[in-house]
């Protein structure tokens, strides 16, 4: 959790009154892991992570329990995914599906990853050398939108 921003969090956390922690975790607990919806004649599951009816068939003991999956799960190619509802999901930069730099929203089989990166908008993370940014994906016609794209152009040469 802190190598994602999480000090940031519990140090907030740790100066806010006690009755609004509780109150936080009461509405985070009542959110749903999945989202189901439709939109014109398109069925859509969003999600964080990985749908929770994909936890049946994970056999992988890093993610013990349905919501753990769902929140911490990477999906891969070879997932097994619900087939009646286009999945899209968060948690896994584009960068690990596709090229694009900057990064993009991915489409692939049956699901559409949106996390292009917005939290590395400016240093590439890892051994990629893709930029991050906000992506937002409109579904009633599929239209995306980004963040300013990053000047590349000292970069580049230019």
């Amino acid at each position: 959790w802190y190598r994602n921003g999480g000090d940031v969090t519990h140090r907030y956390w740790k100066r806010i009154r006690k009755t609004l922690r509780a109150e936080v975790i009461a509405y985070l607990k009542g959110l749903p892991l999945n989202l189901h919806i439709t939109v014109g004649d398109r069925k859509f599951c969003l999600v964080h992570g990985a749908p929770l009816e994909a936890f049946q068939y994970n056999q992988d003991r890093r993610y013990p329990t349905a919501p753990h999956f769902a929140v911490w799960k990477r999906l891969e190619s070879q997932d097994i995914l619900p087939s009646d509802e286009t999945l899209i999901f968060g948690h896994t930069p584009t960068k690990y599906y596709q090229s694009a730099d900057p990064l993009r929203i991915y489409h692939g089989e049956g699901r559409i990853g949106i996390d292009c990166g917005s939290g590395f908008p400016d240093i590439p993370e890892d051994a990629f050398t893709s930029h991050g940014r906000l992506a937002c994906l409109r579904l009633d016609d599929m239209r995306e939108f980004y963040s300013e794209e990053p000047d590349l152009s000292a970069e580049n040469g230019h």
